[in-house]
C-alpha cells in the first residue's frame, strides 16, 4: 500500500436543496421560500472525501471516483473538490453532471428528485484501472445508480479485497432496483452500510433479526445499520452494538449517512485498524466508532448542504456534551453463536 488512505467510489451529484420549507406547494400554488436555494456538492464520494477533509485528514490522501457532465455543474464540482485538495478520476461526458432537486420539509424527511446524467455512464473499467494504479487502504463504492458499477460489482469488490484492501460497500434505494448484484458482491465486502429499510429489502424480510442474520450469511464481516434518530448499529458475527443518536436540531439531513461513514473512516485511519481485524473489534472500539460516526452524521444535519456541517471542532463538541450520555445509553448484546 501507498499513501493513497481511501478510494471512494459511485454517483457525484450537483445538489440544489430547498431546505426549512413550510410545505410542498400544491398544483399551481406558489409557496415563499424560508431561506436561500443553495447549489452542493453531492454524492458519496464527493461527500465522504470533503467530510474527511474538514475532519482532519489529508485531501491528497483521499481519492474521489466518478463522472459528471461537461457542463457549469461538472465544473463546479471539479472545483471543489480542487479546493480541498483531493485527489480525482473524474470522467466528463456530454450528457448532463447528475442532478438532485432537493425538497426538506421542516420536521419531515428529503425528497429527492434525481436526473441520473453522467453517473450512468461511469465505466466499472475506470474504477478498475483507478483501483489498481494505486490500491487504497480503504475501497469504498456506492451501489445502485451507475449502472456499468453495478453490473460488475462484484468483480470490482473482489479485485479491491485481492489487492489488500478494506472494502466498505454501501447502497442506494433506486427505483426498480434488482439488489441481486449487491447480494453477490457482499462475500468481498469488509464493513457493509445500509439503513433498515434497505436491509429488509435486500434481505426479501420483515423482521430485523432475521434480516440480520441473512447479512451476515451473506459474509460481511462488520454491518453498520443506520436508523435516523433511533441512533445506529454495528453487528459482527460476535455481538451487536447499538447506540442512541446525538440530540440536534435537523435542519438538512442530507448526506448524514456519508458523514456516519467519513465518521467511520476517520477511525479507522487513526487507529490503524487493519483489514484482518475488522471483524473481531472489541466491544469498546465499536462503541467509540458508532459514536465518532453518530457524532458526524448529526453534525451535519444541522446545516444545509451535504458537507457544511461536518467539521472536527463541531463533532468534538458534540461528543464533549452529549458523548457521555450516549455511551451510557449504549447497549452491547453478545449473540450466541459468537
Amino acid at each position: 500500500m501507498g499513501d493513497l488512505e481511501l478510494t471512494a467510489v459511485g454517483v457525484i451529484v450537483a445538489d440544489i436543496i430547498a431546505a426549512d420549507l413550510p410545505k410542498v406547494a400544491s398544483p399551481g400554488e406558489l409557496v415563499v421560500l424560508p431561506r436561500t436555494v443553495e447549489l452542493h456538492v453531492g454524492g458519496h464520494p464527493a461527500n465522504i472525501t470533503i467530510d474527511l477533509v474538514n475532519l482532519g485528514q489529508r485531501g491528497d490522501r483521499l481519492k474521489a471516483v466518478g463522472a459528471v457532465g461537461d457542463d457549469i455543474f461538472g465544473s463546479f464540482v471539479l472545483d471543489t473538490l480542487s479546493s480541498k485538495g483531493i485527489r480525482t478520476a473524474i470522467s466528463r461526458y456530454k450528457v448532463g453532471t447528475t442532478k438532485n432537486i432537493i425538497l426538506v420539509v421542516k420536521g419531515e424527511d428529503r425528497r429527492f428528485h434525481v436526473e441520473p446524467g453522467a453517473s450512468w455512464e461511469l465505466k466499472a473499467d475506470e474504477v478498475i484501472a483507478a483501483l489498481e494504479e494505486e490500491p487504497p487502504r480503504i475501497f469504498y463504492v456506492v451501489s445502485g445508480m451507475c449502472r456499468d458499477v453495478d453490473s460488475r460489482i462484484a468483480e470490482i469488490m473482489s479485485k479491491a479485497s485481492d489487492l489488500g484492501c478494506i472494502t466498505f460497500l454501501d447502497v442506494i434505494t433506486a427505483l426498480g432496483i434488482d439488489w441481486s448484484f449487491i447480494r453477490n458482491a457482499m462475500k468481498y465486502s469488509d464493513i457493509f452500510h445500509c439503513n433498515t429499510f434497505e436491509m429488509l429489502n435486500l434481505t426479501d424480510g420483515s423482521d430485523f433479526d432475521s434480516s440480520i442474520k441473512k447479512m451476515l450469511n451473506l459474509g460481511v464481516k462488520l454491518m453498520l445499520l443506520t436508523d435516523g434518530e433511533r441512533g445506529a448499529y454495528a453487528i459482527d458475527r460476535e455481538k451487536r452494538v447499538a447506540q442512541p443518536a446525538f440530540r440536534v436540531e435537523a435542519i438538512d439531513p442530507t448526506g448524514a449517512g456519508d458523514a456516519f461513514c467519513a465518521g467511520i473512516m476517520d477511525m479507522f485511519f487513526s487507529k490503524g485498524i487493519r483489514k484482518n481485524e475488522v471483524g473481531s473489534l472489541p466491544a469498546e472500539q465499536i462503541v467509540e466508532l458508532l459514536e465518532r460516526a453518530q457524532a458526524a452524521g448529526a453534525a451535519c444535519v444541522t446545516a444545509i448542504g451535504t458537507t457544511t456541517g461536518v467539521t472536527a471542532e463541531r463533532v468534538s463538541q458534540m461528543i464533549r456534551t452529549q458523548g457521555e450520555d450516549v455511551r451510557r445509553r449504549t447497549k452491547t448484546h453478545f449473540l450466541a453463536n459468537g
